[in-house]
């Protein structure tokens, strides 16, 4: 999908030893900001492993690092999941 949008590379870099390409975007049509609001960390098979993004007025970007075979979790507990619109 990146390949199809207005994201753009970076810069080559490590993550927890692993080389990875590092992409910004893409930006949303139309919308004037002062950055991207999202950065993606992709492996050599272009898989997904870490996303940064910019939420809100925060300084701070949000970091997710995704981890092969890693153990599947949820944020929102099960009761709660259900009883969302």
């Amino acid at each position: 999908m990146l390949r199809h949008s207005n994201a753009c590379w970076l810069r080559a870099d490590a993550l927890n030893g692993a080389g990875v390409d590092v992409y910004e975007g893409p930006g949303q049509a139309g919308r004037q900001t002062d950055g991207a609001r999202l950065r993606y960390w992709l492996n050599g098979a272009d898989r997904l492993r870490r996303v940064e993004a910019r939420i809100g007025s925060s300084t701070d970007p949000a970091l997710v690092d995704l981890t092969v075979g890693a153990a599947a979790f949820s944020a929102i507990p099960e009761h709660e999941r259900a009883a969302s619109p």
